[in-house]
C-alpha cells in the first residue's frame, strides 16, 4: 500500500496544529483508514495525540503512535532520525493515509523545535503544513513567521501547502 502524508507543524506553543490536524482529517474520504504519527514528543504528557487517535477512528495506541522521546532527540539525533523514518515507514504501509503531526514547544527541544520539525519533515520526505496563531497579531509579525518558517522548510527541499 502507497500511503499519502501531510506533515503539520507549529512556528510557536500556542499555535494549534491539533485544530489543523482535525481539520484535514475531515477531507480524508470515507472508507479510508489515517493513522497520526507525532515522530518527536513526551507520551506521558500528550493529549493531543490521544485526542487526534480517537477522531481518526485510529486504531493505534498512543505508544505507536509516537515516534521518539524529545530526550531521544536530544541525546542522538541519528539514532532518533532513524527510528522516526523506520516508524513512519510502517505505519506508511498500514494505512492508506497519515497525519504527522510535528513536535511541541513544551521540551528539552523547545527552543529548536521549528528546526528539529525541519529536519524530521526532510528526512520523511513530506509536504508541510505550516500553523500560525495570528490572534491579537499584526499581518506584518503573521506574514514574517510564516515567511521564516516557509523559507526554513522549502530550503530543506520541501514543498509548503
Amino acid at each position: 500500500m502507497t500511503s499519502r502524508a501531510i506533515y503539520i507543524a507549529a512556528t510557536e506553543p500556542r499555535a494549534d496544529k491539533g485544530a489543523a490536524a482535525r481539520q484535514l482529517l475531515t477531507k480524508i474520504p470515507d472508507g479510508q483508514s489515517v493513522a497520526i504519527f507525532r515522530p518527536v514528543v513526551e507520551p506521558e504528557h500528550d493529549e493531543l495525540t490521544a485526542n487526534l487517535l480517537q477522531v481518526a477512528n485510529c486504531p493505534l495506541t498512543v505508544a505507536e503512535a509516537i515516534g521518539v522521546t524529545p530526550s531521544d532527540w536530544a541525546n542522538d539525533q541519528v539514532k532518533a532520525t532513524h527510528k522516526i523514518v523506520d516508524k513512519f515507514g510502517q505505519l506508511a504501509k498500514r494505512f492508506d493515509n497519515v497525519v504527522v503531526v510535528g513536535s511541541d514547544y513544551n521540551s528539552v527541544i523547545s527552543a529548536s523545535a521549528l528546526d528539529v520539525n525541519v529536519a524530521v519533515a526532510a528526512n520523511l520526505n513530506l509536504p508541510v503544513v505550516i500553523v500560525v496563531d495570528a490572534k491579537d497579531r499584526d499581518r506584518q509579525w503573521v506574514e514574517g513567521v510564516v515567511n521564516n518558517a516557509k523559507h526554513a522548510f522549502e530550503a530543506s527541499g520541501l514543498s509548503v501547502v
